[in-house]
């Protein structure tokens, strides 16, 4: 079994025990990805300094698209929308 198996595994089992919303987990996982991607965010005396703030606004724009579809998909109407289709 692989190590993403596990850990994608892992990550559904705390979701449903904790009932955890996962846009808000997704968004909670941008903010530390690139806060600590080198790409994006140097640590300069224990604070980050964003020095990469267009790679930091494309991130967001792709985590919020992708909270936008979770939220979309658990309302239950998207099963709906897309048998009316």
């Amino acid at each position: 079994m692989s190590e993403y198996y596990f850990i994608l595994l892992s990550f559904f089992w705390y979701l449903f025990f904790f009932q955890i919303p996962s846009d808000e987990l997704v968004t909670a996982a941008f903010y530390t990805y690139a806060f600590f991607d080198p790409k994006i965010t140097k640590i300069e005396n224990g604070k980050p300094n964003i020095y990469r703030p267009d790679l930091f606004e494309e991130y967001l724009r792709r985590a919020k698209e992708i909270a936008g579809y979770i939220a979309y998909f658990r309302d239950g109407n998207a099963e709906q929308k897309i048998k009316n289709k």
